[in-house]
């Protein structure tokens, strides 16, 4: 009986190590490798912030852009989207922020190019089949 006993608590301590490997490479690792190589590509951002990302940086910014009055202006998109507009006068037009783990590109058009060159074999490669590894071997360029 103390041999099964030992044995349900050294499975189930085995899952949960696994589950926090899991949850530390998804939620940490991986955030600040794609950081890392991205920036070795040119394209910098706001610095990853685990766990919740950029979230907590835009949400303040835009709450402190509502709280003043609006002048009578049709340049509405500072008051909008305060982040990206703060974000493009220090980084340029081609930046990352990050929502929870997820990047997220100021490009579509960059994104586009990066995953059309990925191919394995001659054939394209769906999304999911695409690594980091993958993109770091890419050489990418700025937009103007």
């Amino acid at each position: 009986m103390a041999q099964v006993m030992a044995l349900v608590i050294f499975l189930s301590s085995l899952f949960l190590v696994r589950f926090i490997v899991r949850f530390v490479v998804k939620a940490w690792w991986t955030p600040i490798r794609i950081q890392r190589i991205m920036k070795s590509q040119g394209i910098e951002g706001l610095p990853y912030a685990f766990p919740h990302g950029n979230t907590k940086v835009i949400t303040a910014m835009i709450n402190r852009s509502m709280n003043q009055p609006m002048e009578l202006t049709h340049d509405i998109f500072s008051r909008i989207q305060p982040h990206v507009h703060s974000w493009i006068k220090i980084y340029g037009m081609n930046f990352m922020n990050w929502h929870g783990s997820q990047v997220h590109m100021s490009k579509d058009e960059h994104i586009g190019r990066i995953m059309n060159v990925i191919t394995r074999k001659g054939e394209p490669v769906t999304l999911q089949d695409r690594t980091i590894d993958d993109l770091a071997a890419l050489p990418v360029h700025p937009f103007e």
